[in-house]
C-alpha cells in the first residue's frame, strides 16, 4: 500500500491580487466560525459546527476551503486546549491553508515544480 506524506511547504508570493483576496476571504471565515463553536463555553462538535455555520460562510472561499476553515477551528477547541480557554479563540496572525492533490483541492504541484493555487478569481 502506497504511503500519504504530509507536508507544510511556506511559499512567498509577492503581489498577487487574487492571492491576496483569496487569502483575506479565509481569514474571514475562521474567526467567524470561532464564537459559534465556542457556544458560551461549551463547545460544539464537527458535525453541528458545520450544519451551523457553513451556509452562513458558503460563497466566501471553496467548498474544499470552507470545510478546511470548519476542521481548523474544530482543532482550536480539542479537550486539551479548552481547558485553558476563557473566551472563543482569536486569530491573530493572517494564514491560509491550501489542500494540494490531484482530485480538484486547493493547490497542485507540478512535475516542473510549478504550483496551481485556486484563488477567488478562479
Amino acid at each position: 500500500m502506497p504511503m500519504e506524506t504530509q507536508r507544510t511547504i511556506q511559499i512567498v508570493i509577492e503581489n498577487d491580487p487574487d492571492l491576496k483576496a483569496t487569502l483575506s476571504a479565509f481569514r474571514q471565515v475562521c474567526p467567524a466560525l470561532s464564537p459559534i463553536r465556542w457556544n458560551n463555553g461549551k463547545p460544539i462538535g464537527l458535525r453541528k459546527l458545520h450544519d451551523l455555520a457553513y451556509q452562513q460562510i458558503k460563497g466566501i472561499v471553496r467548498s474544499q476551503m470552507t470545510q478546511t476553515a470548519i476542521g481548523l477551528v474544530k482543532g482550536c477547541y480539542c479537550k486539551k486546549k479548552r481547558k485553558k480557554l476563557t473566551k472563543p479563540v482569536f486569530f491573530k496572525r493572517p494564514f491560509a491553508c491550501f489542500l494540494v492533490g490531484k482530485r480538484g483541492r486547493d493547490a497542485r504541484l507540478y512535475p516542473d515544480g510549478t504550483i496551481s493555487i485556486w484563488t477567488v478569481a478562479g
